[in-house]
């Protein structure tokens, strides 16, 4: 296939062999099938997916899921699906994140956390904060109209240092927490959007910022 003829409308801002490096995506739901989508379509070609839940009926509104669906695993729906609108296939880990060994963890070269629970981020990053091969990392968040995106750089020292204190304040409860639990379409649409052009910005090697907060209800960036 002529990528070159593909890709044309994009080539000036970003090119699929600028993308080719491996990316693991924690998580298959709102955030994290639509980002997968969005960056299958941008070129991105060595995509992992980790998550070990089923569809739900609740998930199709949301999700890159039909109702066909309900009852697969999400990440083998999500490869079917990618496949069929992308004509590309992403690699699969029907499993939790914490059952990952440790050369599925050190392969990735950008981790995006699309997953719904404090806990679970937490239990993220104390498994990854000490791997030195990954170079960007994507905490991703939603909670009805408000999406928040964390950035975090081994390049960056401070980038971690704020990011952990924040993610261990133990005055912030998780349910205060935007989540995945409480989406709405556009903002999944939103959401994978701004981690697409996140990678982007990491494939050019463009400064970047450590935290982003939108408020839909108000239009405005926070």
């Amino acid at each position: 296939m002529n990528w070159t003829k593909v890709f044309t409308r994009q080539m000036d801002l970003i090119t699929p062999k600028e993308l080719n490096f491996p990316i693991l995506i924690i998580g298959a739901g709102g955030i994290g099938s639509f980002t997968t989508l969005a960056l299958a379509k941008m070129g991105c070609s060595n995509i992992t997916v980790v998550d070990f839940d089923n569809v739900e009926p609740h998930n199709t509104p949301s999700q890159l899921y039909t109702s066909d669906q309900i009852g697969e695993y999400k990440v083998e729906a999500l490869q079917k699906n990618i496949r069929l609108f992308t004509n590309t296939s992403i690699q699969i880990l029907p499993l939790k994140f914490e059952d990952l060994g440790m050369t599925e963890i050190k392969t990735p070269k950008v981790i995006i956390s699309a997953v719904d629970s404090l806990e679970t981020r937490r239990e993220i990053w104390n498994k990854i904060k000490d791997n030195p091969n990954w170079d960007f990392y994507i905490d991703a968040r939603m909670g009805g109209e408000l999406i928040r995106i964390f950035v975090v750089s081994p390049m960056a020292p401070y980038s971690i240092k704020k990011y952990t204190k924040k993610l261990f304040d133990l005055t912030v409860k998780a349910s205060e927490e935007p989540c995945t639990g409480r989406s709405v379409v556009y903002n999944t649409f939103i959401n994978a959007g701004l981690i697409a052009s996140l990678v982007k910005k990491y494939a050019k090697r463009q400064e970047v910022g450590l935290q982003f907060t939108f408020d839909l209800t108000n239009m405005l960036v926070v």
